[in-house]
């Protein structure tokens, strides 16, 4: 740990973003940044970077001040998950065409660099650091708010759709530029940046924007992340006067997204949350009642079949095509059951790879039901750790509301995966792991941590 004279020459230096910057600052820069990243055209490398380099500066600085280097448990299923992963992709190698191969290596990369910040955030965060660290997620859902709406707003004016062009487009060769958009169009996504897309909605066109993401069904779980760091934060200050505001904002932009799984997942993540906190209390017992009493009223005044068939119709094309992928891929997973493809590959039949659009299924195509088993038993003990700190967090006014605010994205997170990938969009797979760490740093923040 740094000594008093240590950190009053810590502030005396020029602040250098990821140079003169605590690992914390660091993390905290990563997030304010993701404009800068988005335009420049580097968002789909940026941030596995920034975990490497945090992950150094760590053994830079326990090294240097003789500290202990501490890896959760939690994490070594991860590690075997990674593992697996790197096997699968070893043993299927000489049947890898070189681009699937490199897209491979990219969504294995997501799961390394997520190693990484969860080992960094849980040996440098404190006391000090989790606010100042919550306020950039508020900052940033924020911006990102903004940027929605200003996107649509542009839409409902011009009746045009528009995308731009990066930085880092324009520098590459065009000769690369055309084999990218032949060959990997998630990169390309980062290269061609659209600020307002084409969609429909019951079969109408509807314009959606992807925001800062590499997709749109990336920003709804992006801004369920917001809303609830948003929430966290707050509830840890007194002053609130900017929250409603603020969480109006963000909650517009989730609905834009048009991401019915995202709208979903908060709702169910934060009943089940509610339901852990209030199991003992009477006002659990009621809104239970009340909730069963509506969802009873609404199925006699509206048959299930015309409420399953508007939220299939609401985007039907979308819906199609998912149902046709996981049939696809789960029939072709169960002739590699052990290990897996080691790789996603692109057929005629779906115009996305097989094993897309949800992490579970994608990781049964990929690394097997042993893969399957190794991630299941690491998101099982991250629900395990956050479960058992309620307790001995209850009486703790900072950390308290973080806890529980964690741990409605974590369950969200868990539902999104379902019908989405996390090892594809960049910002959301940084985000998730961030609170994973948080999370898991909890109760070590509790020992250190004395209310003012």
């Amino acid at each position: 740990m740094y000594t008093e004279r240590e950190k009053r020459e810590e502030k005396t230096k020029k602040l250098v973003p990821f140079i003169t910057t605590s690992i914390m600052q660091d993390l905290t820069w990563a997030i304010l940044l993701i404009p800068l990243w988005w335009i420049l055209g580097i968002r789909f490398f940026i941030f596995h970077f920034l975990s490497l380099w945090v992950f150094v500066k760590l053994l830079i600085v326990k090294h240097r001040d003789k500290d202990k280097f501490i890896f959760p448990s939690e994490c070594y299923f991860l590690m075997a998950f990674i593992t697996l992963y790197v096997a699968s992709f070893f043993i299927n190698l000489v049947n890898i065409p070189l681009f699937r191969a490199s897209a491979s290596l990219y969504n294995l990369s997501f799961w390394i660099a997520g190693l990484l910040i969860i080992l960094v955030i849980y040996n440098s965060i404190d006391k000090e650091s989790i606010l100042r660290f919550l306020k950039s997620f508020q900052f940033f859902g924020i911006v990102c708010s903004l940027f929605v709406l200003s996107a649509h707003a542009f839409w409902i004016f011009t009746h045009k759709y528009l995308s731009v062009k990066s930085l880092l487009y324009w520098l590459l060769p065009d000769r690369f530029i055309e084999l990218v958009k032949s060959k990997a169009l998630l990169l390309l996504s980062s290269l061609e940046l659209g600020i307002v897309g084409r969609d429909k909605l019951f079969q109408k066109p509807f314009p959606r924007s992807p925001g800062f993401n590499v997709y749109s069904a990336a920003l709804g779980i992006t801004m369920v992340f917001m809303i609830v760091m948003t929430l966290a934060y707050y509830k840890t200050r007194k002053k609130r006067s900017s929250m409603p505001f603020i969480l109006f904002l963000e909650s517009v932009a989730l609905i834009l997204s048009l991401s019915r799984m995202s709208i979903l997942a908060v709702g169910a993540a934060w009943l089940i949350v509610f339901s852990v906190v209030n199991i003992n209390k009477s006002s659990y017992r009621i809104i239970i009642a009340s909730v069963s009493a509506c969802i009873v009223i609404l199925l006699i005044l509206v048959p299930p079949k015309k409420i399953g068939r508007t939220f299939l119709e609401f985007r039907d094309e979308s819906t199609t095509s998912r149902v046709k992928l996981y049939k696809i891929t789960f029939k072709q997973s169960l002739k590699k059951p052990i290990f897996g493809y080691g790789f996603k590959p692109r057929t005629e039949e779906v115009p996305i790879p097989v094993g897309s659009h949800s992490t579970y299924i994608g990781v049964i195509y990929k690394t097997g039901f042993l893969g399957l088993f190794a991630i299941i038993l690491f998101w099982i003990s991250i629900l395990r750790r956050w479960w058992v700190q309620r307790k001995s967090l209850s009486d703790n006014g900072i950390l308290r509301p973080i806890w529980f605010y964690s741990g409605i994205a974590l369950i969200g997170g868990y539902f999104w995966m379902a019908v989405e990938d996390l090892d594809a969009p960049p910002i959301v797979a940084f985000f998730y792991f961030i609170i994973i760490g948080i999370i898991l740093s909890l109760n070590k923040m509790k020992e250190v941590h004395k209310e003012t």
